[in-house]
């Protein structure tokens, strides 16, 4: 880390660029499959910079020479000798789903690693850096408001030139609503823009979100809101959770579940705001990249549809497009010109060997013209596992072409097909064996009892069957399986299930301390609600703040655990907030057990006694 940084940045850093090459140089590349750079270019070479990038930005002409040097060697290049380089580094940044390699954009990644430090000012003003920063750059005014300044250091003028990358991930989460005006500030959970963009007619620019909550029932003046925004905006506010205590407003980060900021979320951020990937690349194609990448066969057979899918296989017609002399005759049948979907498809040899393999595939009864038409055609007909065993077949063949060329050696088709399917089967059945021995058995959902002097509350939530009422249920219980207490209570509007599943635990606690138990264990059936209330994850979005008042409600009971529990031994609850959906008012029984529950309760009696 460079303790001064004068006017040539470029000779400043010039010492990552070096490490980098020795770091690749002593990988002897020949050793390695294409697999394996992918995996050592990620961990290793693409890690080496992330320290210095944190703290400054890096010239755009020395992230373009390390770009070159970690393209020579993925692409196998040794020394000054030249090597096609088949796709640009541009399309191999984009993301694996998008047909690229998931390499990083150095550019883009610098950003958002300087946005990060951009985000701990904004979001904690008071730490020593934002103190200084402000003190001298923005002393009246946020970091997302800030100048340049005059003469400004290399670390201020890195970090300042990523606040755009902040500025387009940040949105309110609301708290009173005090702070955030309804028009104008980012408060929607809807990316990309956050705003609202329905007509604000007569109401003031300045108008505050306070305005649309219920100070008396803490909850969105849903008759106002529909009147007074588009329906989808209307009911995205509407699905916001607001919080009883209606803490101050706050900075989160939109990208992400949680409102945490990302180093992640913020490249993905970058890489969309950079010109050089602006534009689309090739074959879209989400879905099929998606189901490619996740196929069950090896990663270098993964590598290889992805080159044929991208047709830069190096078959004789591409090399010709390379201006490489040689003859374009196929190899195999010495008749047609080579070509990636010949080869692989309309050659009599690879004929031969659809026909005879497990698939029975005649090329003569698709049409397409290249290898993604052709492997779209395919994964309409097959499932995952013959999927599989269709890309391994296709590289078996382009295997035996190979070795025809480089070795004189003709393999028949009977050859090809055994050796690939014993090729697959083998590397599923190492797969099978290792994740069979890592796979915890899963226990049974039954309902236990609690200890005497203790009660357990089982939750949960429900939706109607037009979403539009959402249904709570909560049954206390003794040590003896007993129903001692039970309730069910609706919600109108479409919200979220997990919002609805932390508000069954909240009505809960205020449903226990309502009827005098005192000593408690709240159990439900969303694992991630359970986790966010124990506060395993910090959760700064809205929902935390659901979990923070529920965390604020334990103080009220001498004894209370959170617990969660499969869906099998939560029925009892699951049947009471379905019953919820189909009532208009709140129902309580106490010291009696309703008629539609006691099946499930005698079962669960039955099961915890077995």
């Amino acid at each position: 880390m460079p303790a001064l940084v004068g006017r040539s940045k470029r000779e400043i850093f010039r010492y990552i660029k070096d490490r980098i090459r020795k770091r690749i140089q002593g990988w002897k590349e020949k050793m390695l499959s294409k697999a394996g750079r992918e995996v050592l270019i990620k961990a290793v070479a693409q890690s080496i910079p992330t320290f210095v990038m944190g703290c400054f930005k890096l010239p755009i002409s020395l992230c373009a020479e390390i770009n070159g040097l970690i393209g020579k060697f993925w692409w196998g290049q040794q020394g000054e000798e030249r090597r096609i380089h088949w796709v640009g580094w541009g399309r191999l940044c984009h993301a694996k789903n998008e047909g690229g390699m998931g390499f990083r954009d150095l550019v883009a990644f610098n950003k958002a690693l300087l946005a990060k430090q951009g985000w701990r000012m904004l979001t904690n003003p008071e730490s020593l850096v934002a103190r200084i920063f402000r003190a001298r750059y923005y002393p009246s005014s946020t970091f997302l408001e800030a100048r340049l300044g005059y003469n400004p250091s290399y670390v201020w003028r890195s970090i300042w030139e990523a606040r755009s990358v902040v500025d387009r991930g940040t949105r309110w989460r609301i708290g009173d609503g005090k702070s955030v005006r309804i028009w104008g500030d980012k408060w929607l959970p809807t990316p990309p823009s956050f705003q609202i963009t329905s007509s604000r007619g007569d109401w003031n620019r300045d108008t505050r979100v306070i305005e649309l909550i219920d100070s008396s029932t803490r909850r969105w003046r849903a008759n106002l809101i529909s009147a007074l925004f588009l329906p989808h905006e209307a009911e995205s506010i509407c699905r916001i959770p607001l919080s009883v205590r209606m803490p101050p407003d706050r900075w989160i980060w939109g990208y992400h579940p949680k409102g945490m900021f990302t180093v992640k979320s913020a490249y993905y951020i970058a890489q969309n705001m950079s010109e050089e990937l602006a534009s689309p690349i090739g074959h879209v194609g989400t879905a099929l990249w998606k189901k490619i990448w996740q196929l069950d066969i090896p990663s270098k057979i993964k590598l290889f549809a992805w080159k044929a899918l991208h047709d830069i296989l190096p078959v004789k017609l591409n090399l010709q497009k390379k201006k490489v002399n040689v003859d374009e005759r196929c190899v195999l049948c010495g008749v047609s010109d080579e070509s990636a979907i010949h080869v692989l498809k309309e050659c009599d040899f690879a004929e031969q060997v659809w026909m005879g393999s497990q698939l029975s595939l005649s090329s003569q009864h698709s049409l397409a013209s290249n290898f993604w038409v052709w492997m779209e055609e395919i994964c309409g007909k097959v499932d995952d596992a013959d999927l599989g065993l269709f890309i391994t077949l296709a590289w078996a063949i382009w295997i035996a072409r190979n070795e025809k060329i480089f070795n004189g050696i003709q393999r028949s088709s009977t050859e090809v097909i055994r050796w690939a399917s014993l090729f697959l089967g083998e590397f599923r059945a190492a797969r099978y064996i290792s994740e069979a021995r890592s796979r915890e058995p899963r226990r049974p959902g039954i309902w236990r009892p609690p200890i005497r002097n203790i009660y357990k509350l089982n939750v949960d939530g429900a939706l109607s069957l037009d979403k539009s009422i959402t249904g709570i249920g909560v049954v206390a219980r003794d040590h003896e399986g007993e129903v001692v207490a039970a309730m069910g209570q609706n919600f109108q509007g479409n919200l979220e299930p997990k919002h609805v599943e932390a508000l069954a635990f909240q009505c809960a606690l205020h449903f226990a301390r309502d009827i005098g138990l005192r000593k408690i264990i709240v159990e439900g059936d969303n694992l991630e609600v359970v986790q966010g209330i124990l506060n395993v994850v910090e959760d700064c979005s809205s929902l935390g703040l659901i979990f923070e008042d529920i965390r604020e409600d334990s103080g009220h009971f001498s004894s209370i655990s959170f617990k969660h529990i499969y869906r099998e031994g939560n029925a009892v609850a699951h049947c009471l907030a379905k019953h919820a959906c189909n009532t208009n008012s709140t129902s309580i029984w106490l010291e009696e057990v309703p008629e539609f529950i006691r099946d499930q309760v005698q079962l669960d009696i039955s099961l915890m006694l077995s």
